[in-house]
């Protein structure tokens, strides 16, 4: 699991927002924030229930995913993230055409002759750890929610961080895929085996995460409305947060979809808009 190595944290000198790109010359800022986000936001991670989910029926109308670490490239995510060296991913990753978001302090990285800022796409994102007085409180995420947000918060792992950008994006409802948080049987969805230390180190990570996520997903309903669900078969949350299948998220949200109508030509609309009448749905 990338997340295993562990970096420091970076801030940039000057204050910018929590993303940010390099425009060629200049660091700019990148304001998603939203405070209503009507999509549904599928967060995909690399556990071993991914090889359950029908992956052709993760994307589609009224779904946003955002796919995390190696997810890639069994996911072709609307937006992927992670927050370690670009060495850990797949070689293609960072010259797919979706948005990336990768951690600020490896802005400066050459991948191939290529240094990391100057490849088109890549978002940088900020992050700094809790205060001192928030340094137990796994609230302080929703701290770090609001439109003048400048850090995400580090939890030293990507999915905390991919967390908190929906949040701060301003989606309601998170579905999570291929979030398992269980590795005893299987490491990830692929056929990569890790050493047990390794091993080790991903179970800690993942129980961390387990509590982290069920309280997160309670407060995130109370705090901002938001419903944080399960569409992963074996995830281990699934007995303490809601969960359903992809094929009835899919049903779900194709209820919300407009109807399809009739396809007009320009000219068409032209008359009609003379006629002072209205085109059909």
């Amino acid at each position: 699991m990338a997340d295993s190595i562990t970096n420091t944290e970076h801030e940039q000198d000057n204050p910018h927002l929590a993303l940010c790109r390099f425009d060629g010359k200049d660091w700019v800022d990148v304001d998603l924030w939203d405070k209503n986000h009507y999509q549904t936001a599928i967060l995909v991670a690399g556990g071993p229930s991914l090889n359950e989910i029908d992956i052709e029926k993760l994307k589609g109308p009224g779904k946003v995913v955002l796919g995390l670490n190696n997810s890639y490239p069994t996911v072709k995510p609307d937006m992927w993230m992670g927050m370690d060296a670009p060495h850990c991913y797949n070689r293609h990753l960072l010259w797919e055409a979706f948005p990336k978001f990768m951690r600020a302090g490896f802005w400066d990285r050459y991948l191939q002759g290529n240094i990391v800022r100057d490849i088109p796409g890549i978002n940088f994102v900020n992050v700094k750890g809790p205060p001192k007085k928030w340094k137990n409180d796994w609230n302080f995420i929703f701290e770090r929610v609001g439109k003048d947000t400048k850090t995400f918060v580090w939890n030293k792992n990507t999915f905390a961080v991919a967390l908190n950008l929906l949040l701060y994006m301003g989606f309601k409802d998170i579905c999570l895929a291929g979030v398992d948080f269980d590795n005893s049987k299987q490491d990830y969805h692929s056929d990569v085996k890790l050493d047990k230390e390794h091993r080790s180190l991903n179970s800690n990570l993942y129980w961390h995460l387990f509590k982290y996520t069920k309280h997160v997903a309670q407060q995130a309903k109370q705090k901002m409305g938001v419903n944080i669900r399960s569409i992963s078969p074996l995830s281990k949350l699934n007995d303490h947060i809601p969960y359903l299948t992809l094929e009835q998220l899919n049903k779900e949200i194709d209820m919300r979809l407009p109807e399809h109508g009739k396809l007009y030509n320009a000219t068409e609309l032209d008359i009609l808009r003379k006629e002072k009448k209205k085109p059909k749905i």
